[in-house]
């Protein structure tokens, strides 16, 4: 039993849990899907132990497939084993039934070692009922995972091991919450008394202490407030669950501003562990009036954004993942169970086994695997939002709904397998929001243009819809249009007229023909008349009449927009064989007149075939420019001076083919700092590029991220990086001719894949990690003192390099992927052991990555030495002979009987499987616990065989103390598991 503990914030507890667990659930791989628990109260922690030990890099090498799997109370059966094979590679997707399914899953996972993770289980029958019989067929040693909140259910399922999660004492629970409030303890150490006691309030509970902990945040920093704050009476509001939790959850809830309590509710409609998009959660958000407008020039987008970041300064929403146009959510199980309850008036999200009550407003069937609408749903005459995404849902019953929902303001269909949208479509004048993403429209009906309160559409990846309604204009209030990824063709009405559009994507460029009486999509002029936009996507641009329609677009004059991405279609590449100059000019000037604003701060130009960048892409005209990609310009022979943005962050040039060099064009002159801003920088298929120049002393200040890939002609990496004293990772992919990486003083992690000729690495004395992938002339690395974990990958490495023995006193973790005669050298005695032998954690793997084996080869010796360092050394598929017996040689310095230290010592154990792979001979030797004494802070165990040079099976030893049963592992010894 232990605490967790966030590792960032107040300790390591969370450390010794995930190795502890990492070690029995990679042991005993001889033993068949063995199931372990981690089992505790709600929000103390399990989930994040449970992330903790599946992120873990020893998890990743061992484990062929790696699953997590949210079980919610609401998860269907069906919906359990599609996500499962789905996430596994397999294919469900003309499966709906348990019995055609559960084969399915059988046939993906079999003879594949998995670790399947199933966080909050609530019924333990899953696993007998549905589970167990298809996960057989994984390769042996694959193990399950289950998160849960009751032991019982641990039990029932057969775990062999449960770790409890114990609550947080005081002291970590202040560390805990001091940390979360602000970073510099100091400013509240004077608040240490009130601040334990509102932690004894939350139950040793790292979800309510960080939730309390956002209260605390926008609180003064005063007695007198925080004690308010323990003072509360909504610590013990009657009518909460029965949580120890929800205490502290409410009273985070009950201090928002009642505009934020409503949006917190509303994120209630989303299904369990999903990851929720922030754009469609503002559009929803505002679509149902829950944002309010303010006095300022702020878009309801931006004040929406502001709710969404609020929510995570209070902890009541989680940040999954960061893009650079936006952020994702998702919101702990716990509160979204706290948000149903407090709108179970309001708000349902089942699976509609029981009448709708009258006051439902919003209903989610989000992901319920239904195919049709329930009957309830349509007799819900008020209701507000109706949530229908991600099912099998076909359309019927969508005349009823529209007939009947005319209340109706939100209204999701995306990922559904819909191919129609009934006339009836006008009925619902009322809504705001629709979205049909990634359905089988073919066409969208006219009578949408009834819809004149509508403000945002979604028909993203619409693969078959081909054109938009006519009518279309007369939406006038819609305020985001998404088409991206729909290859429209017909867009026969004035885009123009929806002038209050800030979000445009996939615009789709009309046909350059003769005349405009042929014209079958919009001119860039419409784009002159949408004065409020955003963010911009402009596709098919070769398709353009020519550059006067171009100026008329006017986006230099777009006083708000921020993002922009230009592209001409992917076919638009057949210009480059015809070599079609007339053409290529045209679009030359079509891109020079789309000068953006100088408010502009993320572009991407694509598939732009012009020999020469647009002359906009320039200091003066793009003063605010943070994000810059330049993808698939194959034909330009100069990059643009870059180097002077001012504010540019992260640059990527990739597919640029006829550059051969990078220099002073790009860079700018002396007397300025290049690129003062830029943090990432990433290039990639540059054929032809072989030169750099121009990075002189002073370029690069803040760079932390390079990364030079598929550049085949570049023989050494720009000076500049030498003086990028911000530099952290160094990404080098398919640079052919590359000799030496050296001189990067501040670097830390280094990984270089497929580089041939590269023969030095030298002059890194920060690097921590370092990666190594096909580099055979790799000879020397040196003058790199703070190394401490190495990866190397190559089939047809022959031996363990050299440099590796010669910075072994530094390096605590060496991972190879190598080939089964090399793992035999790198064995205990083995021609490569003494490069390894001090190396503290060893990880080794074949070709097959379902077996776990360690060979400990004959020669060991008769003393402790050998191990003397190495704590762990996992090889996986090491093989050995069965031609011939195998004799375990147990070496004790008390006794020379092997019968005695069998018999007379209990410390450790020693679990060997010598059966040869895919045979059904009898082993030559077999032991299942052999146990060997511990011998000072090491332990000795060898085994001799005679061994023929080729022939070899799978072994696997496993050598760990045992008490009571369970392994357990004191830092103090050797393990060799």
């Amino acid at each position: 039993m232990s605490q967790v503990l966030e590792s960032d914030t107040v300790g390591t507890d969370i450390e010794t849990d995930t190795d502890n667990l990492v070690k029995m659930l990679t042991e005993k791989e001889k033993e068949d899907h063995l199931l372990f628990a981690i089992v505790g109260l709600g929000g103390i922690g399990k989930t994040t132990l449970a992330k903790r030990i599946n992120e873990n890099e020893r998890i990743r090498g061992v484990f062929e497939i790696i699953l997590w799997v949210c079980v919610s109370k609401d998860l269907s059966d069906t919906s359990l084993l599609t996500k499962i094979i789905d996430l596994a590679g397999g294919d469900s997707t003309e499966a709906r039934f348990i019995a055609q399914l559960e084969p399915i899953l059988a046939k993906t996972i079999a003879q594949k070692r998995f670790l399947l993770v199933l966080d909050d289980v609530w019924d333990a029958q899953i696993w007998e009922d549905l589970l167990k019989t298809p996960l057989k067929d994984g390769a042996r040693g694959s193990r399950v995972l289950i998160t849960t909140r009751y032991e019982s259910v641990a039990k029932k399922m057969g775990a062999v091991h449960v770790h409890n999660v114990k609550q947080l004492s005081t002291e970590h629970g202040w560390m805990l919450l001091s940390r979360s409030v602000t970073p510099n303890e100091e400013e509240i150490h004077n608040l240490r008394n009130i601040g334990k006691k509102i932690v004894g309030k939350c139950n040793g509970l790292p979800l309510a202490i960080k939730t309390i902990a956002g209260v605390l945040r926008t609180r003064e920093r005063s007695k007198k407030e925080w004690k308010r704050v323990y003072e509360s009476k909504s610590w013990s509001w009657k009518e909460l669950p029965p949580q120890e939790v929800m205490g502290a959850l409410y009273l985070s809830y009950n201090d928002l501003p009642p505009h934020l309590r409503q949006c917190f509710l509303y994120c209630s409609l989303f299904p369990a562990d999903f990851t929720i998009n922030r754009r469609i959660l503002i559009q929803q958000w505002i679509s149902e009036g829950l944002v309010e407008m303010k006095k300022d020039d702020s878009t309801l987008e931006e004040i929406a954004e502001e709710y969404c970041n609020e929510l995570v300064v209070r902890n009541l929403l989680q940040i999954e993942h960061e893009y650079h146009n936006g952020k994702s959510f998702k919101m702990h199980t716990l509160l979204q169970s706290l948000a149903q309850f407090l709108s179970r008036e309001e708000i349902f999200k089942d699976d509609l086994e029981f009448d709708l009550s009258s006051t439902t407003r919003r209903v989610s069937l989000a992901s319920k695997e239904i195919m049709g609408i329930p009957n309830e749903v349509k007799k819900q005459e008020s209701l507000r939002t109706l949530l229908l995404s991600m099912n099998p849902l076909k359309g019927g019953g969508l005349d009823d709904v529209f007939v009947k929902l005319r209340c109706l303001r939100v209204l999701d269909l995306s990922e559904t397998a819909i191919k129609q949208i009934p006339d009836t479509l006008r009925n619902l004048v009322h809504l705001r929001y629709l979205n049909l993403s990634s359905t089988r429209l073919r066409e969208i009906p006219e009578s949408i243009r009834h819809l004149w309160n509508l403000q945002f559409l979604g028909l993203k990846e619409c693969k078959r819809l081909r054109a938009l309604p006519k009518g279309l204009e007369q939406l006038r209030r819609l305020r985001s249009l998404d088409l991206a990824g729909t290859e429209i063709s017909d867009v026969p009405f004035k885009i123009g007229k929806l002038k209050l559009l800030n979000t445009l994507s996939g615009f789709v460029v009309n046909g350059a023909v003769a005349s405009e009486e042929e014209l079958n999509g919009c001119t860039l002029e419409e784009i002159k008349h949408l004065s409020e936009l955003r963010t911009l996507q402009i596709v098919n641009l070769e398709r353009a009449m020519n550059h006067i329609n171009a100026r008329g677009a006017e986006l230099k004059n777009k006083p708000h927009l921020t993002e922009l991405e230009l592209g001409c279609s992917s076919e638009s590449r057949d210009y480059y064989s015809f070599e079609l100059p007339t053409t290529i000019k045209r679009v030359e000037e079509i891109f020079e007149e789309l000068c953006p604003p100088p408010c502009l701060e993320s572009l991407k130009i694509t598939n732009y075939f012009g020999t020469k960048y647009p002359s906009w892409i320039s200091t003066a005209l793009l003063p605010n420019l943070r994000r810059l990609d330049l993808s698939n310009c194959r034909l330009c022979r100069r990059l643009p001076p870059l180097g002077q943005l001012p504010k540019l962050k992260f640059l990527s040039i990739t597919d640029s083919y006829v550059i051969e060099a990078i220099g002073d064009e790009m860079v700018g002159t002396e007397e300025q700092v290049a690129f003062p801003k830029l943090e990432k920088f990433h290039i990639r298929n540059m054929a032809n590029l072989a030169n750099w120049s121009g990075f002189e002393t002073g370029t690069l200040p803040l760079l932390q991220s390079f990364q030079l890939e598929s550049c085949p002609k570049v023989r050494s990496l720009p000076d500049g990086l030498q003086r990028a004293t911000a530099l952290r990772e160094l990404w080098v992919v398919d640079a052919k001719i590359l000799e030496v990486i050296e001189n990067l003083e501040t670097l830390e992690e280094l990984s270089v894949w497929n580089t041939p000729r590269l023969e030095k690495i030298t002059n890194l004395p920060s690097l921590k990690e370092l990666s190594i992938s096909y580099c055979p002339a790799l000879k020397t690395v040196e003058t790199i003192g703070s190394l401490r974990r190495v990866h190397i990958y190559d089939y047809d490495m022959q031996e363990i390099p050299q440099w590796v023995g010669l910075n072994s006193s530094t390096i605590r973790s060496l991972d190879l992927a190598c080939s089964d005669e090399l793992l035999k050298r790198c064995t205990i005695g083995g021609a490569n052991w003494e490069l390894i032998k001090d190396i503290e954690h060893v990880h080794g793997y074949s070709t097959k990555r379902s077996r776990l084996a360690l060979l400990l080869r004959e020669g060991a010796g008769s003393n402790a030495e050998p191990l003397k360092k190495c704590r762990s050394l996992i090889l996986e598929n090491a093989k050995t002979s069965h031609e011939s017996p195998l004799n375990a040689t147990l070496h004790e310095p008390q006794t020379n009987k092997e019968e005695e230290v069998v018999h007379t010592t209990k410390d450790a154990s020693l679990i060997l499987d010598s059966s040869p792979a895919n045979s059904n001979s009898n082993p030559k030797f077999e032991a299942d616990e052999v146990a060997v004494p511990s011998l000072h802070r090491n332990a000795l165990c060898g085994i001799s065989s005679n061994t023929e040079e080729d022939e070899f099976v799978d072994a696997a030893a496993c050598f760990s103390p045992i008490r009571g049963g369970h392994v357990e592992a004191p830092a103090s010894e050797a393990y060799l598991n």
